[in-house]
């Protein structure tokens, strides 16, 4: 007769068939217990000890979490960091062993590169099987170096490892993930080794219990449970975001008076932290502005003293003529290269920088002071002390006026509203129909520069802009906007994602758009398809027929076979206006119905470069 060792750890959520299911559902509750709620799970064996854990409770307290099967473990990491990207905290990847978890490593080094937190939670087989060479093993120990902030392999669960040891491992390799520290938020990884059984046995053939019973005893007496459902956590970390001291604050002021010729310019911020401050800032100041699209303020801020893009030649040279002698750039780097060659070619620029990592992220060289501050914390510590004791001098003293961009603005806008369907005319008509407080996910490449080049007199609205800048690869827009939207939705917010990418981009994440299926999110996706990497036709290299076709990728595919076997709504446009009627009944219908609409927008590299030929011949007044 079977002895019954189990000690009704499952009114706490808690499987207790045996060490592996036992060890994954005691994980499972403190990650919960730290908020983390968004799990992605890549199929496998060897990980269905954690699976189980997480059905489990997602059964018992479906409110509590959700989880998502992606088969594609690639697709599953972006659509990790899309959730990330809205809410500042990690979502959870689970897999089995062998290359499930290399196939994370682009998603990780991207999340790594822009500091945001994700937690890979990889299933191993054991050292004996690892040490043999046996079916889908690879070394799993430390597989992403560099790219983690913390990898800790916590080996085969053991009895000799007592449960309260094992919950403050994961309590801090969590915090680690979350901790604004000198390298920001960032990826972890927790590896697991499992023996047999991985399924709920829990007894052995001589009948014998799979767990002792002080064991079992021992996880009641050693971890926080609670009969309400609610997860608690075995360690509490406090939160570590310092406020700016006093006497940096008063330097940067006194710098600010000093300076004749001052600019701001924004980086990229982390989508979650509240803007409202930064905001304060640029209107107490007043002073010239540069904002880069991945600031979530450009399009909001641009009048009346946003510059157009550095990279536009014009504006480039009336800068590099006149530059400023302050500069204060909040965030991270920015999509216009010229930016830095500004400030390599100014050297007298005093460049001031706040962002909240110490990595060095000074492409030109040039800093002179950094502020390891969240941007946000710094300009509400600013806005005080402007407020209460150190009003500034400018009025007075600040001669460098900003330049009238209107002129410049109009011409260009003028020009685009005369174009073929092309970059420029998706960027400008995507940000005048958009609306104000939802999702503008960009893709890489021309994608990006064109929306970064955007600038109008006339328009001003409040978006949410995402990027990946980190390594500014082109792969994983499509799952990360996924990741991104449902996330949204989950949390409430019923707005719409707006992704636009090029072909290339697409291509590469075209297992994502099998999740679309089925979709009840509002997302629309812009695909750019003119046959290849057409920003190799931009850059400013010699022209080298043999050399441009090989990097250019083409290709004819077409992407309406794809996405109406799937289902989705399809939409194409190949002129202008078929790209303004198209965008504008996307909007309409995802917003009705909840629901993924392609837009495939299709024009030629010949048209294109037209169109910014165009552009670079407009000259200021």
């Amino acid at each position: 007769m079977k002895q019954n060792t189990i000690s009704n750890l499952k009114e706490f959520q808690i499987l207790d068939e045996n060490l592996n299911w036992l060890w994954s559902s005691m994980i499972i509750d403190e990650l919960l217990a730290h908020g983390v709620t968004h799990y992605y799970l890549s199929p496998g064996m060897r990980n269905a000890p954690l699976i189980a854990a997480l059905n489990a409770r997602k059964q018992s307290t479906p409110d509590q979490l959700d989880f998502f099967v992606v088969m594609d473990e690639r697709s599953a990491a972006f659509r990790a960091m899309g959730h990330a990207k809205k809410t500042g905290r990690p979502a959870v990847l689970i897999c089995t062993s062998g290359t499930a978890l290399a196939n994370y490593m682009p998603a990780v080094v991207e999340a790594w590169k822009i500091r945001l937190p994700m937690i890979v939670l990889s299933a191993d087989r054991p050292p004996e099987l690892n040490a043999s060479d046996a079916n889908q093993t690879i070394i799993q120990d430390n597989i992403y170096g560099n790219y983690v902030a913390e990898s800790l392999n916590l080996g085969v669960p053991t009895e000799s490892i007592s449960p309260r040891a094992l919950r403050t491992s994961v309590a801090n390799i969590v915090t680690r993930a979350m901790r604004s520290g000198p390298s920001g938020p960032s990826p972890v990884h927790l590896n697991l080794s499992f023996r047999e059984p991985l399924d709920g046995t829990s007894h052995d053939k001589n009948e014998t219990p799979l767990i002792s019973h002080e064991y079992l005893e021992k996880v009641k007496a050693d971890c926080n449970f609670t009969k309400n459902s609610e997860s608690k956590r075995s360690t509490h970390y406090t939160e570590s975001y310092a406020q700016v001291p006093n006497e940096v604050l008063e330097q940067v002021v006194e710098k600010l008076n000093q300076a004749q010729r001052a600019m701001f310019v924004l980086g990229e911020l982390p989508p979650w932290i509240d803007r409202t401050p930064i905001s304060e800032t640029l209107k107490k100041l007043n002073i010239p502005l540069f904002l880069d699209v991945g600031s979530s303020l450009k399009y909001e801020h641009q009048i009346p003293h946003g510059a157009p893009s550095f990279d536009h030649p014009e504006v480039f040279e009336q800068y590099r003529k006149s530059p400023p002698k302050l500069i204060i750039h909040l965030g991270g780097r920015i999509v216009a290269r010229h930016y830095y060659e500004l400030l390599a070619q100014s050297p007298d620029i005093f460049l001031i920088s706040v962002n909240d990592s110490s990595r060095k992220e000074d492409p030109s060289h040039q800093i002179r002071m950094r502020l390891v501050a969240r941007p946000d914390i710094f300009c509400a510590n600013l806005n005080k002390l402007l407020t209460d004791t150190k009003p500034l001098e400018l009025a007075k003293n600040f001669q460098f006026e900003a330049r009238d961009w209107k002129s410049f603005i109009q011409q260009k806008s003028a020009i685009i509203d005369e174009s073929k369907l092309s970059y420029p005319v998706i960027s400008k008509t995507t940000i005048e129909t958009i609306p104000e407080d939802s999702t503008l996910y960009l893709g890489n490449s021309t994608v990006i520069r064109s929306f970064d080049s955007y600038a109008s007199d006339k328009v001003s609205k409040r978006l949410h802009t995402i990027t990946h800048r980190g390594a500014s690869g082109i792969e994983g827009f499509v799952s990360a906007a996924i990741g991104h939207t449902e996330t949204k939705f989950f949390l409430g917010d019923n707005s719409p994602t707006t992704l636009v990418l090029g072909d290339v981009s697409a291509i590469h994440d075209l297992n994502a758009f099998i999740e679309l299926k089925n979709k009840k999110i509002p997302l629309i996706i812009v695909i750019v398809n003119n046959q290849g990497g057409g920003i190799f036709t931009l850059l400013p290299m010699k022209k080298d027929e043999h050399l441009i076709k090989s990097m250019l990728s083409p290709h004819d595919f077409d992407f309406h076979p794809l996405i109406n076997g799937l289902g989705v709504t399809y939409l194409k446009a190949q002129t202008r206006d078929q790209y303004i009627d198209s965008y504008k009944q996307a909007l309409q219908k995802s917003m009705s119905e909840q629901a993924p609409i392609v837009i495939e927008a299709c024009f030629n590299h010949e048209d294109n470069r037209e169109v910014y030929k165009k552009l670079r011949t407009i000259r200021l007044n």
